[in-house]
């Protein structure tokens, strides 16, 4: 499978989740929540570990938003991890920890709309289908690995 393809359908999973639980009655987030949270961390890993980091490496300096992009990542992955975190000590019925949430969708959203707009034709037009194909494979092994699930088909 394309890298590509395979972390849209992430994306549009996780989206709709998130919208899922914000709009959710508040006993039903918190269990929600615990559930997506590994999903998000290893989409988040497979994302550095099998297209950012080999990208940039492959790259070099030839195009700086693609070799840029992943401390970019690394830093908006950060941030993330620090609402997340926040989320933690709150209780999914108080309005602070939806807030959490919000926030968390809409810097998920930005940062989904920079991936699709701007990095994915760039990874596009630098890899060729046979190593974009071999990508897609290892975070299709990589994602069932971390989650405990059977490769998609």
């Amino acid at each position: 499978m394309d890298p590509i393809q395979f972390l849209s359908q992430d994306h549009r999973k996780i989206l709709a989740e998130l919208e899922q639980i914000e709009a959710g009655p508040p006993e039903d987030r918190g269990p929600r929540w615990v559930r997506l949270q590994p999903e998000l961390r290893v989409h988040e890993r497979v994302e550095d570990v099998c297209l950012y980091h080999p990208i940039a490496r492959d790259v070099g300096s030839a195009d700086p938003t693609l070799a840029g992009w992943e401390w970019r990542h690394t830093e908006e992955v950060r941030e993330l991890e620090a609402l997340m975190s926040e989320m933690g000590r709150l209780e999914p019925s108080d309005s602070a920890w939806l807030d959490r949430l919000r926030r968390v969708r809409t810097r998920l959203e930005s940062h989904i709309r920079d991936e699709e707009r701007t990095i994915w034709p760039r990874v596009s037009r630098v890899w060729d289908a046979g190593r974009r194909e071999q990508a897609g494979l290892e975070m299709e092994r990589m994602t069932a690995e971390r989650l405990g699930v059977g490769v998609r088909p």
